[in-house]
Order: structure tokens, then C-alpha cells, then sequence
């Protein structure tokens, strides 16, 4: 794992943060709510999703599966090639994580103790 500061543009506005790397089994345990930038506009805590990382069969492609075990939006499916970097947000987004794909898709990710 390696920390680094800097800033991130979201929307046009630059966002501090703290660049990280982790792999994603290590927050299994922890409470998490997710918040889909242009998916959907409400968070959802995180036991709502059953979350694991697959192998296709015939295939060495990663995915990232998140299932609403709610019912309330379909399934996200992300490809472990399209991650670009996770960062932990400061300042305002103290206490979030955000995962930002090659796609300038963001997923954020709020760490609740």
C-alpha cells in the first residue's frame, strides 16, 4: 500500500485527495454504503449487495460483481482491467473512498465506523 497527495478533478472542480492502493477483498468487512455517480442518486448501504470478484470461465477476465440483493437497481459488473485507481477522499470527502475507472466512471465508496 503507498500514499500519495495531490488533486483530482471531479466535474471540473479539483478534489484533494490521498492516492492509494488496495486490494478490494480487504474492505470485506467493513460497513460500506455506495454511491453510483450518474446511476442512481441514492446511497444504498453496502450489506445490501452481495459483492465478489470472479473469473469468467475460458477467460482470464476479473470482474468485480456487485448484486442488489435489494432488488432496487440491476447489477454492476466491473472489469478488474477498467480500474484505474482508488483514492481516499479529504476534506470533503473525508471518510470515502473512490474508485475511478478508465472510463472517468466513479464509484464512491463511504466507510461507515
Amino acid at each position: 500500500m503507498f500514499l500519495k497527495d495531490g488533486n483530482y478533478k471531479e466535474f471540473g472542480v479539483e478534489v484533494g485527495f490521498q492516492e492509494f492502493e488496495l486490494y478490494l477483498n480487504e474492505v470485506s468487512e467493513e460497513t460500506i454504503t455506495l454511491d453510483i455517480h450518474g446511476v442512481v442518486q441514492t446511497q444504498v448501504t453496502f450489506e445490501d449487495f452481495g459483492w465478489y470478484i470472479d473469473e469468467y470461465k475460458h477467460s482470464n477476465k476479473r470482474v468485480l460483481i456487485l448484486d442488489d440483493l435489494t432488488e432496487q437497481i440491476c447489477s454492476v459488473l466491473i472489469d478488474m482491467k477498467d480500474i484505474n485507481k482508488i483514492i481516499q477522499g479529504v476534506g470533503f470527502y473525508e471518510g470515502s473512498y473512490i474508485l475511478i475507472l478508465k472510463h472517468n466512471i466513479m464509484y464512491r465508496f463511504i466507510v461507515e465506523e
